[in-house]
């Protein structure tokens, strides 16, 4: 903005507030009025401004004395019933206990036979030549040298035997068990 024209501004707002202040205390502004309450008067309403009377029945205004009556302690806990208890059914016998059966005598002298070959281990081989072929196990602290189709104690035999297993047998029972090499 260049000095001439912020010269000319200054000028046009100077000469506008002028005008406005002019405006202002020329014009004629509101009539003053005072106020229609003084101190210490009463006021009165004039005669329009009131509604017609009404004829009041005085009857209805007076209530009949009642004794007052409590019906319910507002202040007492309030009582909510506990459910009903559900129904219980008792509950079904239990299914008979079936025991099964007695092991037959065979059936007992057969795990008799596998717990006491169950004893027995093999220790050794030994051939000897010409068939002649020998086995060593030891049954609890006892050594026993055994050779093939011969009685190890009781109705054990030695069924068969090479360098890694022997096969002992039950006579009596037919039970066999198959013995691996124990490797020291």
């Amino acid at each position: 903005m260049t000095q001439t024209k912020k010269t000319l501004l200054l000028i046009f707002l100077a000469l506008s507030w002028s005008g406005l202040f002019f405006y202002q205390y020329l014009q004629p502004g509101e009539k003053h009025v005072p106020l229609k309450y003084k101190k210490g008067e009463v006021p009165r309403e004039s005669e329009s401004r009131r509604p017609p009377e009404l004829p009041v029945k005085g009857d209805l205004l007076k209530f009949p004395k009642k004794n007052l009556e409590i019906t319910k302690n507002i202040f007492a806990p309030i009582y909510i019933p506990p459910p009903p208890k559900p129904k219980v059914e008792p509950p079904p016998p239990p299914p008979p206990v079936v025991l099964p059966p007695a092991p037959s005598p065979e059936e007992l002298a057969r795990k008799e036979a596998m717990r006491l070959l169950s004893e027995f281990k093999y220790l050794g081989y030994l051939n000897k030549g010409h068939g002649k072929e020998q086995g060593f196990f030891s049954r609890g602290g006892e050594l026993l040298i055994v050779g093939k189709e011969e009685v190890i104690t009781g109705s054990f035999i030695l069924k068969s035997i090479d360098p890694n297993q022997a096969v002992l047998k039950d006579k009596a029972t037919g039970v066999e068990s198959t013995l691996v090499l124990l490797n020291q």
